[in-house]
């Protein structure tokens, strides 16, 4: 009975991963290319079946021994994303995701924070 109710939350995880990772990969893909968005390069079923490719061998493992590689690649997948934040905060004195920069300038050198 319990083993059942944790597959079922399993798979309702799954399904979120898959919605959230395909709008954002379809968001960042209509951006970058000038594909009409009812394109099915865009759309969100393309993502969901390449997500869907990708993370089934990662599923079929038998033993954590064997997801070493899959660990390392998140763990440098991590790193860069840090790296490009830290790259554009020197370059451009602000990072353009932030929701804490001076409305006027767009500088964090004004940035107060309220604790």
């Amino acid at each position: 009975m319990i083993s059942g109710i944790l597959n079922v939350n399993s798979l309702g995880l799954v399904m979120v991963y898959f919605i959230v990772s395909s709008n954002t990969i379809q968001s960042v893909v209509a951006d970058l290319t000038d594909l009409p968005e009812n394109s099915f390069w865009v759309g969100r079923t393309f993502w969901v079946l390449v997500l869907a490719v990708l993370i089934l061998p990662v599923c079929l493992k038998k033993e954590l021994q064997e997801l070493h590689i899959v660990s390392m690649t998140l763990f440098v997948a991590v790193i860069v994303f840090i790296l490009i934040i830290f790259v554009q905060l020197l370059i451009y004195g602000t990072n353009k995701f932030s929701y804490y920069t001076n409305e006027k300038t767009g500088d964090i050198t004004d940035m107060q924070m309220s604790f």
